[in-house]
């Protein structure tokens, strides 16, 4: 009887085996397998590596409160798990989220018709961010979160303050 190991496989007339075979057809599907299993991890990882010169996205703060309060899907799918650099103003240096206990700094957002409330951008409260001022004119560096229909503002994960926005 034959094992699962000594069972030649044929491919255009090589014997693949785990004994013997061409050299040059085992390296191309050793090159083959390492490429498909590259492809499996960006794909565990959302589907995007990151690449060398790729650029990150530096958005109004504003601009990227319009996009979530009007168009969550084109939010979803221009911000969704990217780094983004946002421009913006402190309105709330330190507001304590109501559900998840955190500590958000806000920055000023978007008014949309006929929302209770303004949509807003919020940061996640990292050891970098404490000391701002409302009002203060401020580059944060952070990761975008989906879309939520339950919550009134984007959200950064991860923030960082950029260099040339000042304390």
């Amino acid at each position: 009887m034959r094992t699962a190991q000594s069972l030649p496989l044929r491919r255009k007339g090589y014997s693949l085996t785990t004994t013997g075979g061409s050299p040059m057809v085992m390296h191309a599907y050793r090159a083959l397998f390492v490429a498909l299993a590259l492809l499996g991890l960006s794909s565990l990882a959302g589907g995007r590596a990151a690449r060398a010169g790729d650029k990150e996205t530096v958005v109004k703060a504003a601009d990227l409160a319009r996009s979530y309060a009007l168009d969550p899907k084109d939010f979803d799918r221009k911000y969704k798990d990217k780094t983004l650099i946002v421009e913006g103003v402190v309105e709330t240096p330190a507001a304590k989220g109501a559900l998840d206990k955190k500590t958000w700094v806000m920055l000023k957002g978007f008014a949309k018709k006929g929302d209770p409330v303004e949509t807003l951008v919020r940061c996640e409260m990292t050891k970098e961010l404490e000391g701002l001022r409302a009002g203060q004119q401020v580059r944060i560096r952070g990761t975008c979160h989906g879309h939520n229909q339950t919550v009134f503002a984007a959200e950064l994960v991860n923030c960082k303050l950029e260099k040339g926005a000042g304390k």
